[in-house]
């Protein structure tokens, strides 16, 4: 009997162990699966940005060659759609001679430079950068430019990494962009609609696309070694529909950390002052996130902050602050048909540049 009472204890002794095992390794599997989960997720944090996929074989491309050296072919829309870059380059051969000029030499100047195009349009001078041998990323919004671009780069064998987003001053994942109206000769001038669509109301005219910041391009490229601590120089454009002020209060310390001795700007859409007088020619109003605050802003934490000096594009000489914001003491933005901003770093040896004239 009491053999019988010692194998009951034991066996209910092992059954117990056996509950407390299996409960102990369950709690360990979890935790185990748990930390999996966790290092997962760590791991899968990251999600690079897609390069963008062209749709070539389902279009007609009219592509001409530019009349500049290096030489490339450009493909381009109607002249009657898109007065102002197709049109210019079917009747000069190229588009902006000053800015091209200006543009060569700044590239001949920093031969190891990464040339980045944020809002390339048709990609004028993302090939003219990758014709001069430079290493060059391009963003858009429309996938008509991007096409046309991929289409350009594929004739003149040329190599352009090729990206489909918008840069904004914070993330949308459905963001809207207008075309541009055709009917007056507009098309390809990407418009960031500001407010948000339901997908089944969209109109076709309407094209679907993503916004990041300038912070999550950078992060990208490094991530994806086509930037880090020991890489080349950068030179940095912004043609972003008047979203450049946005892009620039997120304050991002990329311009500290990383080396871009130049950005070029697009200035005319971005200057817009509601108080300038109403007899000065650049007074029209325009729809733009830059308001005379924000723009105020930007040139405060491009000059005092980043350590840039202002330039004219065309002419490469020096601008003031009053330049920048269409100040009633300057006649610069009024004398200007297409105003682009040069920001020199202070780190950039100017001698040069001041003395530099376009022949």
């Amino acid at each position: 009997m009491r053999n019988k009472k010692i194998v009951i204890l034991w066996c209910f002794c092992l059954s117990v162990f056996g509950i407390h095992f299996k409960y102990q390794s369950s709690v360990v599997t979890q935790k185990t699966l748990e930390n999996t989960a966790t290092n997962t997720v760590h791991i899968n944090r990251y999600v690079p940005l897609e390069k963008y996929v062209a749709n070539l074989e389902d279009n007609v491309f009219d592509c001409v060659e530019v009349k500049i050296q290096p030489t490339f072919n450009i493909c381009i829309y109607n002249y009657k759609e898109d007065k102002y870059i197709s049109n210019t380059i079917i009747e000069k051969g190229l588009y902006q001679p000053e800015n091209t000029e200006s543009f060569k030499y700044i590239l001949n100047r920093c031969t190891d430079c990464i040339f980045i195009d944020l809002g390339c349009n048709l990609g004028y001078f993302s090939l003219l950068s990758s014709a001069l041998g430079h290493k060059t990323v391009s963003y858009d919004i429309l996938s008509s430019n991007l096409n046309k671009l991929s289409k350009a780069s594929e004739v003149s064998k040329l190599k352009i990494s090729i990206y489909k987003y918008g840069v904004s001053g914070s993330e949308n994942p459905h963001a809207y962009a207008f075309e541009g109206d055709s009917s007056i000769g507009e098309r390809g001038q990407g418009t960031i609609l500001n407010s948000e669509l339901d997908q089944d109301y969209v109109p076709v005219l309407y094209e679907s696309f993503q916004t990041i910041t300038m912070l999550r391009i950078f992060h990208d490229l490094q991530m994806t070694n086509v930037i880090n601590q020991t890489s080349p120089p950068i030179i940095l454009k912004l043609d972003l529909d008047t979203h450049e002020c946005s892009v620039f209060e997120e304050n991002s310390n990329v311009f500290i950390n990383l080396s871009i001795p130049y950005i070029i700007m697009r200035w005319n859409f971005i200057a817009y002052d509601p108080y300038k007088p109403k007899d000065l020619a650049y007074t029209k109003p325009k729809k733009s996130i830059c308001s005379l605050e924000s723009l105020k802003i930007m040139i405060h934490f491009l000059i005092d902050v980043y350590e840039y000096i202002p330039y004219s594009l065309d002419t490469i000489k020096p601008l003031l602050k009053r330049d920048l914001t269409g100040s009633p003491r300057s006649n610069w933005l009024v004398q200007q048909k297409d105003p682009h901003v040069l920001w020199i770093h202070r780190n950039v040896n100017t001698k040069k540049t001041t003395d530099f004239e376009i022949k």
